[in-house]
């Protein structure tokens, strides 16, 4: 080989390391998502986590410390995900029923996009270990929380009427968004569509 003509190897610096250690595990978390929404969490087994990401399952430990810590993670993610996308909605400085008809919006989206990640939060957080569990809980409590505040906002702007249970209507209300991704599919209705049909019902009677 001549002088001059060969290459030097790439340098690779702890950063470089870090960073594709991330990505990989980043990869190996959209692995996971997919593989509990469609066999369920308790029926996906770490081996099948593992042929799926295509390393030995013993290699695995090296980006998780459990199958309870995944799904933790998985859960937080979307949670993170959802006040960026829906919930800071509702702190807004506007009326309340516009602020509700826009929260509804912004979850069909939310949900449409994310089918594999709230199948897999409304599926199988049960399954978490029990503190866990419950913090879950308590954030789908402040969830439900922050609509019943809007839906008593709007009652009281006069754009819901009063005789209206606030429980019973945010309930049914957040169980219509979340059924959403359980018959969902591209090329029928558009996420814009069905948010302005649940709106027409909730807003509009």
């Amino acid at each position: 080989m001549a002088a001059g003509s060969m290459r030097s190897a790439p340098v690779v610096t702890s950063d470089t390391a870090g960073q594709h250690g991330q990505r990989r595990r980043q990869e190996l978390i959209r692995l996971s998502v997919k593989l509990f929404a469609k066999k369920g969490y308790q029926a996906a087994s770490l081996q099948d986590i593992a042929d799926a990401f295509g390393i030995l399952k013993g290699s695995l430990f090296h980006y998780i410390r459990s199958k309870d810590d995944l799904l933790y993670e998985i859960i937080q993610i979307n949670f993170a995900e959802a006040q960026e996308r829906i919930w800071k909605i509702a702190e807004e400085e506007a009326p309340a029923a516009d602020r509700l008809a826009r929260v509804i919006g912004a979850y069909v989206r939310f949900v449409s996009d994310r089918q594999d990640w709230v199948t897999v939060w409304l599926n199988n957080a049960d399954f978490l270990s029990k503190p866990r569990r419950d913090e879950v809980r308590q954030t789908e409590h402040r969830y439900r929380d922050t609509v019943r505040r809007l839906v008593e906002g709007a009652q009281a702007e006069g754009a819901l009427p009063d005789t209206l249970d606030p429980d019973v209507t945010t309930m049914t209300l957040l169980g219509s968004l979340n059924w959403v991704h359980r018959w969902y599919r591209k090329g029928t209705l558009s996420p814009d569509d069905i948010a302005e049909r649940i709106t027409a019902v909730y807003l509009r009677g």
